[in-house]
């Protein structure tokens, strides 16, 4: 019986034991399950575009997997949160991923997917504009490929090569892969890989063929949409947004962009598009606007780890700081730029043109804005970017410098001078044109070059009239022109603006030329800024206010206190300055400009 009784023993123990083994099994067994599900709704929720849904999904599904011994499906779940938060732009959560993926390597994760993982590390690093750490995993990566290696991961591999070549500066290389990507694509679809390849062929055609880096980004969008890749489309979306404000100063597609990229939470896209709009703002003198957009985008990159996004809310501090006359500011923003634009050195010369010029202009400091204009030049040949850089021309010949090598009216390229950038280049480079042009003595097309940068450079107010500062002064030099005209103008704008040294300047340009400079007296203000250009006085302004009730000289003149042939002579010195036919006119003019 005590045999019997032992016997019995070791058989519930052993039943025990199975149970235990069971419930082990079918516990792994449901979490593994779970994290299967949890993967696939997470892949789902990345092809909807639900960005932050994604990544809450799928780090649960890693975090259940830790305890699973299943290599390729934590692979697999592991290199859609790597997509997940490349996609949102969390560059430094991505780039904490290594040591997982280093963890399955040594679990014996296959080669495959191994080198999908480290793409999509490569991936974050173009966020972190860290090329060079990017190249050495995609060489990773690369090695890790056999003889029977699909193409799907080669071309995965080459597409953010591509990128990482570009951030390199090795444009010529870049282009040579991106074609090579397209030609594979094309025999083997394989869309994500050819979106990329036609975005890094528009970004380096931009500064030189905008048409061409138009229809690179269309191409790259089309095909986005085709196979529902929401976050290719947002980043075709948004490069086509930037050519289209380089060219025409328009931000409508880059605010719809904004919206689209926010709702969906793709930071990168949704913060460049800011700082381009930021920008934008700067230039059209809606300082209010453009300050608090600024600090978003800079506490959003600086959380999210985006270099590259941080460097251009530098540039954009730096610009805003500089149209403020706030040079302390800018002087720091564009030296953090210079320590720290390893990864994009051509947005210094950028920078030292829209700030450090505009900045030294207002200062009246010809000098250093020559000096300023001959750095960029010197940055911009040594590092060409992908933006327009050639405005210096114009300016070089607006501040009295000479002309800037090559920049004759009729050299080839010159007209391309005038195609982009409406607040920088268009302006300068037609006045740049006619101030040659009226040096030749051909003064109907000089005149005609300052009508069109009128007509180009009215909404943006800073440059429109720095522009007619300058213009002025070399056509009271060469003997053509209006410049009495045209300081009125800026002397008008800078008082209120104000750049006391540049309303100074016209103000002394005006009286050298023999025309009356403006008086500012205390209710000066209340002088629209358009009639004050034209140099309408105040008293002059309340007798054209009196006159919008069709009231007569002597209704008038009792009025204001003064006598009849005072207003006569007011009356006919409004009609002069003002162009206008008449009283009917001017009656209609003073209804107008009523406050």
């Amino acid at each position: 019986m005590p045999q019997d009784k032992r016997h019995g023993g070791g058989t519930r123990s052993a039943d025990a034991e199975s149970v235990a083994d069971y419930l082990a099994r079918r516990a792994l067994s449901l979490v593994t399950e779970a994290a299967s599900s949890y993967t696939a709704a997470g892949k789902n929720m990345l092809i909807t575009g639900r960005v932050q849904n994604a990544i809450a999904l799928l780090t649960h599904a890693c975090a259940l997997l830790a305890s699973v011994d299943d290599p390729a499906l934590h692979a697999a779940a592991l290199e859609a949160l790597l997509k997940a938060h490349v996609g949102a732009g969390q560059a430094a959560r991505a780039v904490s991923l290594s040591g997982p993926v280093d963890e399955l390597e040594c679990a014996g994760l296959g080669p495959e997917p191994l080198a999908l993982l480290r793409v999509q590390l490569a991936w974050a690093d173009t966020l972190a504009c860290e090329p060079a750490r990017g190249i050495a995993r995609v060489e990773d990566a690369r090695a890790l490929l056999t003889g029977q290696s699909s193409r799907q991961v080669r071309l995965a591999i080459d597409a953010v090569e591509c990128r990482l070549l570009v951030q390199a500066h090795r444009g010529g290389a870049a282009v040579r892969l991106a074609y090579q990507v397209i030609a594979a694509a094309d025999e083997d679809p394989q869309a994500p890989a050819a979106c990329h390849a036609w975005e890094v062929l528009g970004v380096i055609a931009r500064a030189d063929d905008p048409a061409r880096s138009t229809g690179c980004f269309r191409r790259a969008r089309l095909l986005a949409q085709q196979h529902r890749l929401p976050f290719r489309r947002l980043h075709a979306q948004l490069e086509l947004g930037v050519d289209e404000w380089i060219s025409t100063g328009q931000t409508a597609r880059l605010a719809l962009t904004r919206r689209e990229a926010e709702r969906l939470q793709v930071l990168p896209v949704s913060c460049m598009a800011a700082i381009t709009i930021a920008i934008d703002l700067t230039v059209r003198g809606r300082y209010a606007e453009a300050g608090p957009l600024i600090d978003q985008c800079l506490a959003q990159a600086d959380e999210a780890g985006l270099t590259a996004v941080l460097r251009w809310v530098i540039l954009a501090r730096s610009v805003l700081t500089a149209h403020q006359r706030r040079r302390e500011e800018m002087d720091i923003a564009l030296k953090e730029l210079a320590d720290h634009g390893d990864g994009a050195p051509y947005l210094l010369p950028l920078a030292l043109q829209l700030s450090a010029t505009v900045c030294a202009l207002l200062e009246e400091d010809r000098g250093q804005a020559a000096r300023e204009l001959r750095r960029a030049a010197r940055l911009h040949a040594e590092h060409p970017g992908p933006y327009p850089m050639t405005g210096w021309d114009g300016l070089h010949l607006l501040l009295g410098a000479g002309p800037a090598a090559g920049s004759q009216p009729g050299r080839p390229g010159w007209e391309g001078l005038t195609g982009r950038m409406p607040f920088w280049n268009k302006p300068f480079a037609l006045l740049g044109r006619a101030a040659l042009l009226g040096r030749q003595g051909r003064q109907a097309e000089a005149l005609a070059a300052v009508t069109q940068a009128e007509e180009i450079a009215a909404p943006y107010g800073l440059m429109h009239h720095l522009g007619l500062r300058m213009i002025a002064e070399a056509a009271y030099r060469d003997g053509w022109g209006a410049p009495g005209t045209w300081l009125r103008k800026a002397e008008a704008f800078f008082y209120d603006f104000p750049a006391p040294a540049v309303s100074n300047a016209c103000r002394s340009l005006l009286q050298r030329i023999g025309a009356p400079a403006p008086q500012h007296r205390q209710d000066t203000g209340r002088i629209p800024r358009d009639l004050r250009a034209l140099g309408v006085t105040v008293r002059e302004y309340e007798v054209l206010h009196a006159l919008a009730g069709q009231r007569r000289n002597k209704d008038i003149a009792q009025l204001l206190y003064i006598s009849h042939r005072t207003v006569e002579k007011h009356v006919a010195s409004l009609l002069v300055k003002t162009g206008l036919p008449g009283r009917k006119a001017l009656a209609e003019l003073a209804a107008a400009v009523q406050p």
